[in-house]
């Protein structure tokens, strides 16, 4: 079977693909997609780009144009936050959209938080925000979409917030973990933002100026190294994950300092 054929059933039976009554048009973006996770090469996430703007209708159609974006965008999203999705379909889809970034055609955001929108919270919607969300932060990483609210809401929510008012010790402990993982991979541009000053509003515990600044930004770092001490009551994952967001904004910190000195 040609590698393609291979990718195109691997994507066929993630969990949230598998939900999607993919149109004809569904199956081209899936088939173009799966072109472009094996080889896992640049010039395969090329091609893979080059048909999707391809399959794109004329921008002077504006209603069949806006369609077919929000149609990719949402089998991306089923693809990237699927609870089995591996991390190298991730690196995959970063380097598709950095390609296809360069037909620009659209831009188009995201937000999956169960711990907010008043779904149901469950095991599955956790591991969904958690993939989404880490998707997201490479996303960030590489410059490709302006995700910062998206960023900024999570880490208020994780980080200002009484976590102990919440009715389920699961959501605080989702809560912290997707901030995480935005800390793991977008902790650089998140610093940039803060050196920039630009406004955010506060949670109930952050007291400082209404911006996501250095300020705001220490007393992040500040709070994952509380969470990360066995007295948080969180379990011994997520302290994990705490301490090492930590660590890593430390060391981003650094990076800037030597930079700047």
């Amino acid at each position: 079977m040609a590698a393609t054929e291979t990718s195109f059933a691997t994507l066929m039976q993630l969990e949230l693909v598998k939900k999607r009554d993919l149109t004809a048009q569904g199956v081209s973006i899936l088939q173009a997609l799966a072109h472009g996770l094996q080889p896992a090469t640049p010039e395969a996430a090329a091609e893979a780009a080059h048909q999707l703007d391809r399959l794109c209708p004329p921008l002077e159609d504006s209603d069949q144009a806006s369609d077919y974006l929000w149609g990719l965008w949402e089998i991306i999203m089923a693809i990237a936050g699927s609870p089995d999705v591996e991390s190298e379909v991730h690196e995959r889809l970063v380097e598709i959209l950095r390609q296809l970034k360069q037909h620009a055609r659209g831009e188009l955001g995201f937000s999956l938080d169960p711990t907010s929108t008043g779904a149901e919270f469950t095991q599955v919607s956790a591991q969904i925000w958690r993939n989404i969300s880490l998707f997201g932060a490479r996303y960030l990483a590489e410059r490709l979409l302006g995700a910062y609210l998206e960023l900024a809401y999570t880490l208020r929510d994780a980080l200002e917030q009484d976590l102990d008012k919440l009715p389920d010790v699961g959501i605080a402990e989702c809560r912290i973990q997707v901030a995480c993982g935005w800390i793991q991979y977008a902790a650089k541009p998140l610093l940039r933002w803060a050196w920039e000053n630009m406004d955010s509003t506060n949670g109930s515990f952050y007291c400082g100026p209404s911006a996501v600044c250095l300020e705001r930004w220490r007393f992040w770092l500040g709070r994952f190294d509380e969470l990360a001490n066995e007295d948080s009551g969180l379990g011994e994952e997520t302290r994990k994950a705490a301490s090492e967001a930590a660590e890593t904004m430390r060391a981003v910190e650094k990076l800037v300092d030597d930079a700047l000195s």
